[in-house]
């Protein structure tokens, strides 16, 4: 209702004047109980970077012969669903808030289908149950129920450093998901039935637009190079048969010329139909003189995507699908030979197919000059 959508702006609005940036944490790892390596924090304040899971080795894009594969591995639900960083929390919920302060951006990137509420719903749920025991020193909810439900007046606390802010659940009752954007650095996709029905998509996807918004798997992925080949058939049968208990996860990686967080024609000026050609051209020679006079290090970005799907347990013919946007410097890979080499294996294994193409390794200049940067810190480190 309107007082509620008030009271919910009020509520942003405050938390946007006391949000504050500051710097990355450390990065560490403990194994698995299987004892194979897995990235994750040592403490609740995340510590993952875009190299990770290059680091770690799992990361690994496509077959020998350059068929893609899904790298897809099993959730540790209680550990590494939602990666929260404090420091750069404070950065990405404020871009969150900001964004979905104007309407007009709102309806690009943040949209629901009538009906989706409860569903909607059961994810906030989810993730109520989660913060406040992943990460309790940032979460909290006041008047939780007896019975463990998150009734309408129920209150989350996110404290991030000395920042403080408190959300009334009922005031989100019209689009519970747009709360839960506003708690975590992941985009947060619902998938019913295979379709697109509800979504908050600031740092991966391109906006939602009036074409994107209800589509299907195979729709969403059409301009996705060798989708169609190596993946429709194994990726709807994972949507299909995916079980609540056996949630998964996996990344992805791309060169990114920006370091802006939030999705930008600049972040990939190499694919044709973001902006007209001659700004296009322009955009590609300026790459090339800053790769010439700085180093590919200095002119590029790894940005990769940590990626989750469970299937709801309520109402079952829905997938969320979570996307945590990592973009780091090219140039700290000088310290992570482990993850150059991963690199490294990647661009050499793509570089004669599609796919390439799509990650933004389509120039041979470009492409060589990673190639070559990679392969100079695997072979010092040895």
């Amino acid at each position: 209702g309107g007082a509620s959508a008030t009271a919910a702006a009020a509520a942003e609005a405050a938390w946007r004047g006391c949000l504050g940036a500051g710097p990355l944490l450390p990065l560490s790892f403990r194994a698995a109980a299987s004892g194979r390596p897995v990235p994750r924090a040592n403490e609740p304040d995340g510590g993952h970077t875009a190299f990770s899971w290059l680091t770690a080795g799992l990361t690994v894009t496509a077959s020998p012969k350059g068929r893609l594969l899904q790298g897809l591995h099993a959730l540790d639900v209680h550990n590494d669903w939602i990666l929260f960083n404090e420091r750069t929390a404070q950065d990405v919920l404020t871009k969150t808030l900001d964004a979905y302060a104007s309407s007009e951006i709102a309806d690009l990137y943040l949209r629901q289908m009538e009906g989706t509420q409860d569903a909607q719903k059961e994810v906030l749920d989810m993730l109520l149950d989660f913060l406040p025991q992943r990460y309790p020193s940032n979460f909290s909810v006041a008047g939780r129920a007896a019975d463990g439900a998150f009734p309408s007046d129920a209150v989350v606390c996110v404290r991030i450093g000395d920042s403080r802010m408190e959300f009334r659940i009922g005031d989100y009752s019209d689009f519970p998901l747009k709360l839960a954007s506003l708690l975590v650095q992941e985009d947060l996709v619902i998938m019913q039935n295979g379709r697109l029905v509800a979504g908050s998509v600031l740092f991966s996807f391109s906006r939602f637009g009036e074409s994107r918004f209800g589509q299907d798997l195979k729709e969403l992925h059409a301009k996705v190079a060798q989708f169609q080949n190596d993946l429709e058939r194994p990726v709807l049968r994972i949507f299909e048969t995916l079980k609540f208990e056996n949630p998964l996860w996996r990344t992805n990686w791309n060169i990114s010329w920006s370091d802006e967080i939030m999705v930008n024609p600049r972040r990939y000026p190499m694919k044709k139909g973001q902006m007209g050609a001659d700004e296009q051209d322009a955009i590609m020679r300026e790459l090339g003189q800053r790769i010439q006079e700085v180093g590919i290090a200095n002119a590029t970005f790894m940005k990769t995507e940590y990626q989750t799907c469970r299937r709801l347990r309520r109402n079952d013919d829905c997938v969320l699908f979570t996307i945590r946007t990592l973009i780091d410097p090219m140039t700290m890979l000088a310290d992570l030979p482990r993850a150059a080499r991963q690199l490294a294996m990647n661009i050499r294994i793509l570089e004669p197919v599609e796919f390439c193409h799509y990650i933004g390794l389509s120039d041979d200049y470009i492409r060589h000059s990673l190639l070559e940067y990679a392969d100079g810190i695997a072979l010092h480190s040895k």
